[in-house]
């Protein structure tokens, strides 16, 4: 079944559709995407995108744009998930050998 997307394009309108990148399809998905399997644990705010990549944390606005690294301590961080009032993520970290819960603020900072 021919639909009239190219299988290369189809990532890249994904991603951009999600707002993690602000990049035409057209400009060439292998060099202005990262590989989707590298975006994670993904939680969506009314203005803001939060995710982990690199086992770090990441948010970017919903209407794309340039993603900003938000914690980046010694150990991974997983399951981001914004506040009710979206100001705050709370998520999981391992940095001491546990699985602890932490919150932070959407500006960064320490957690």
């Amino acid at each position: 079944m021919r639909t009239g997307w190219s299988t290369r394009s189809v990532p890249a309108l994904l991603i951009a559709a999600s707002g993690l990148a602000a990049v035409p399809a057209a400009q060439g998905a292998e060099e202005t995407t990262p590989h989707a399997g590298m975006l994670r644990y993904p939680d969506i705010s009314a203005e803001e995108i939060v995710f982990v990549y690199a086992n770090d944390l990441w948010i970017v606005s919903r209407e794309g744009g340039l993603a900003r690294p938000l914690a980046s301590p010694p150990g991974p961080e997983m399951f981001p998930k914004f506040s009710d009032a979206g100001d705050e993520i709370v998520f999981q970290g391992n940095y001491d050998g546990g699985r602890d819960l932490y919150r932070m603020s959407t500006f960064g900072g320490v957690p």
